[in-house]
């Protein structure tokens, strides 16, 4: 997978037309992977480049620095589930004050137009985009229409009785429910941290523990014992 960092004031412009799945992709659940399918589907139909568009930092923190963890994953494991599915191309954008302040059409021109030459866009249907977050879904459709460009809107996808969705996975960790995170997730639950050396009280009671590090924005089930296991 090729991985391109992107920003607004930078003069990139991709080599070949792309299908584009845009999104923050948090957890990367069942709803991000079927966006993803739609996209990778439609590039192979027509000989497009597969790409996806992220952002970075994540929009939410952005425009609140100071706000609670609610990060599912890292960047860094949301880029090995992108690369497992196919992705051929990873667009990360600079989260700026530049972005941000975007209008949609102009988004629409200077970022997928200009510099990833999309021919084909899919997103979710609650797509919001533009300064303000002025674009919708519909909006999007209509903008790229003048460019002679798709946009595809793929509708919730359930795990049964669930509607996947970031949210819905941050609240099934707020209320300690694994099994309903992995459904929604479509795997199970897991966390990935660097291992830090502690007081090494385990080996002394006989029961040997490892000391994880996470990131502060990383969201946390809710404290409690838990039975896992390592891979």
């Amino acid at each position: 997978m090729q991985l391109i960092r992107l920003s607004v004031e930078d003069s990139y412009m991709a080599e070949r037309p792309a299908a584009v799945a845009i999104g923050n992709f948090d957890g990367f659940h069942l709803g991000h992977r079927a966006v993803v399918k739609a996209m990778w589907d439609e590039a192979v139909k027509q000989g497009h480049a597969k790409a996806v568009l992220t952002f970075e930092p994540h929009p939410r923190r952005f425009f609140s620095a100071t706000h609670a963890a609610f990060r599912l994953e890292r960047l860094h494991d949301k880029l090995q589930h992108l690369r497992s599915a196919g992705v051929g191309r990873l667009y990360i954008a600079r989260f700026n004050s530049a972005l941000s302040g975007l209008s949609a059409e102009a988004f629409v021109h200077e970022i997928l137009i200009k510099k990833l030459q999309a021919r084909h866009v899919v997103t979710g249907t609650n797509f919001g985009f533009g300064k303000g977050r002025s674009g919708t879904a519909e909006t999007l459709s209509e903008l790229l229409a003048k460019y002679h460009a798709t946009h595809e809107r793929v509708a919730p996808v359930k795990a049964g009785y669930l509607t996947c969705s970031s949210t819905a996975v941050r609240e099934a960790l707020e209320d300690s429910d694994m099994e309903k995170a992995s459904k929604i997730l479509g795997r199970p639950y897991t966390l990935i941290a660097r291992v830090q050396k502690g007081d090494q009280r385990g080996r002394v009671l006989g029961y040997p523990t490892a000391n994880l590090h996470f990131p502060r924005e990383l969201l946390l089930p809710k404290f409690g014992i838990y039975a896992g296991t390592f891979v």
